[in-house]
């Protein structure tokens, strides 16, 4: 192999593994889950109740008694005020009753704002199924970049998301897909 091909090989291999980086990863343990499904979520005026949560920027996370639907199975989401992204599965299992989940989330912050990973409880319904989401209300607080939402068991990650948080004039019709939803 000459010198030239062997630095063309390099070069290739090197151009394949910067095109492998823009990929977004969704992967889930199917020996535990089914049905993952991610995107954008419409969520109900109020929730239902709020639990603290000291992982969390805020402290707390909200809790809602009716799974809300999903709106846009996407990666890529609009960082704007209201706007609400996440992931949703069932248990294959039901030893889930005896698990303590927890959704950790991890992204980019503007310079000391805010952490790099926030954490959270998980609680599935009767039937196993749960949703962990992510709701940008204070928008200094949160950056563009890769955001990725894991659940785990504190053994084993159960599943991983990674999101495009990007600016809103780049995904504007993502910015209002709730609002359409509700005069629809």
């Amino acid at each position: 192999m000459t010198l030239r091909t062997a630095l063309l090989a390099t070069l290739l291999a090197l151009a394949g593994a910067a095109g492998a980086e823009t990929a977004l990863r969704s992967w889930f343990d199917e020996s535990w889950l089914t049905g993952l499904d991610y995107g954008l979520w419409c969520l109900p005026v109020a929730p239902d109740g709020v639990s603290d949560s000291p992982g969390t920027i805020i402290g707390e996370t909200d809790r809602y008694d009716v799974m809300p639907d999903l709106v846009v199975r996407t990666q890529t989401v609009p960082l704007a005020d209201d706007v609400t992204f996440g992931v949703r599965a069932k248990f294959t299992r039901s030893a889930w009753s005896d698990m303590t989940l927890k959704a950790v989330l991890v992204h980019p912050a503007p310079a000391g704002v805010a952490p790099e990973t926030e954490s959270w409880e998980v609680w599935p319904w009767y039937d196993g199924s749960f949703f962990n989401t992510y709701t940008f209300f204070d928008q200094p607080l949160s950056d563009t970049g890769r955001w990725t939402l894991i659940l785990t068991d504190g053994k084993r990650r159960l599943h991983e998301v990674e999101f495009d948080v990007v600016p809103p004039a780049s995904a504007p019709d993502l910015v209002k897909v709730c609002s359409d939803a509700q005069v629809s």
